[in-house]
């Protein structure tokens, strides 16, 4: 069987950290990006600079996994999120730093390296948008606006390249137990609305992102997986 090669956005913790856990268990090479990497020309110890603020490090990225003979068969996108406030609140800048930040730079990531997969007549592009693009959440003007664009990429991309070989996915997060999620601290309120009574974990959604990057998820494309425990549908009353 031929090993794959994945590339994890942001995949050494989090969300993205759950993703690169359940990838590695199914047996593909992970390759994990970061902000923080030791070297930005480089890939060490599997894990290469990328920092999606910065478009200089987009072309490093490409190029050190080319040369490391990893360009990937799989490609997750999931980097961090815009600025909070409502629509008013969030001056024009803003808007145009979150659109290079959620649209601009993953593209010129995935332009990169979906030539290759296309020349492989294989590939799986897995895109972490958010719950918010699905049911309002309050304060996330330009997430929501904006991730809810990408799931019309998302559609756009599959219906390009279906015939290739190469899936395009969107998969939105809810309420996880994470470290950010820990630092923020639960309200009552949030887990009360959660139809499963809890948190979901980033292993769960690792979990779903892998299928979708796996061989059986080939006639799965241009679609969105919501994982939320059932929050952005409600609890039915008691």
């Amino acid at each position: 069987m031929t090993t794959r090669t994945a590339l994890v956005c942001g995949g050494t913790s989090g969300l993205g950290g759950g993703i690169s856990q359940a990838l590695r268990q199914r047996g593909i090479r992970v390759v994990s990006t970061s902000s923080r990497a030791t070297s930005k020309d480089a890939i060490v110890d599997d894990v290469v600079h990328l920092d999606f603020s910065d478009k200089s490090s987009i072309g490093a990225c490409v190029s050190a996994l080319e040369s490391a003979g990893k360009l990937p068969d799989i490609l997750v996108v999931n980097g961090p999120g815009p600025a909070k406030g409502t629509t008013a609140e969030v001056s024009p800048q803003a808007w145009q730093e979150a659109f290079d930040l959620l649209w601009a730079s993953p593209l010129r990531l995935l332009n990169g390296v979906l030539p290759t997969m296309l020349a492989r007549g294989w590939g799986r592009v897995v895109w972490v948008t958010s719950v918010s693009c699905v049911h309002y959440v309050p304060n996330l003007a330009v997430s929501t606006s904006l991730r809810a664009g990408l799931h019309g990429l998302i559609r756009t991309l599959s219906a390009e390249h279906a015939g290739q070989g190469v899936t395009f996915n969107a998969i939105a997060p809810g309420y996880h137990a994470t470290d950010r999620m820990r630092q923020l601290g639960v309200q009552q309120g949030i887990l009360d609305s959660i139809p499963v009574g809890r948190l979901g974990t980033p292993e769960e959604f690792g979990t779903s992102a892998a299928f979708l990057a796996s061989e059986d998820a080939g006639y799965l494309t241009g679609q969105i997986l919501v994982c939320d425990g059932g929050w952005s549908h409600g609890k039915l009353p008691a």
